[in-house]
């Protein structure tokens, strides 16, 4: 009991001085903090080759669907939208004549958007979106060609941008 006693005593008066030990030797800051807006987006890798080599006799070459690639995209502000263009080598916003190249991605809110053709330039919105985080959205490829193409071979960079618009 004594012991007891003696412990209780001593932590008493530990814990009863501390305030006075401590309220001569405080400091305060001020931290601020900001989160600004920034935007990040990235896909899983290319898609296959996407080769047209079946048609039924008389009608146009069968079109080919690719979904095999993913986006995951993180905005920190509202009022994005995500958009894609494509061109071939050089730069040029076309297709070889006679194909046609479209796109369209996973809701990310609302309703789903139909395929957009890449045609002759500028950039095609796909979706729009306020802050958030979504990972895995599937990205469909659709290409076509006229039934007179040629033969071709050819690589379209497709470019994906986030952006602000409202």
């Amino acid at each position: 009991m004594k012991k007891f006693l003696t412990l209780l005593l001593s932590l008493s008066l530990i814990f009863g001085f501390l305030p006075l030990a401590v309220a001569g030797n405080t400091f305060q800051q001020a931290v601020n903090v900001q989160v600004e807006c920034w935007r990040e987006i990235g896909v899983s890798g290319d898609p296959p080759t996407l080769v047209i080599s079946t048609a039924e006799a008389g009608t146009p070459p069968d079109p080919v669907y690719d979904d095999s690639t993913t986006f995951s995209l993180t905005a920190t502000c509202g009022g994005q939208m995500l958009a894609w263009t494509g061109y071939v080598g050089g730069g040029q916003y076309y297709m070889p004549e006679g194909t046609y190249l479209a796109i369209k991605v996973d809701p990310i809110l609302g309703e789903a958007m139909d395929y957009e053709q890449l045609g002759t330039g500028g950039w095609w919105s796909i979706a729009a979106f306020d802050a958030g985080t979504w990972e895995n959205r599937r990205i469909y490829y659709k290409f076509w060609a006229d039934p007179d193409v040629s033969p071709m071979s050819d690589s379209i960079n497709v470019v994906f941008l986030l952006t602000g618009f409202w």
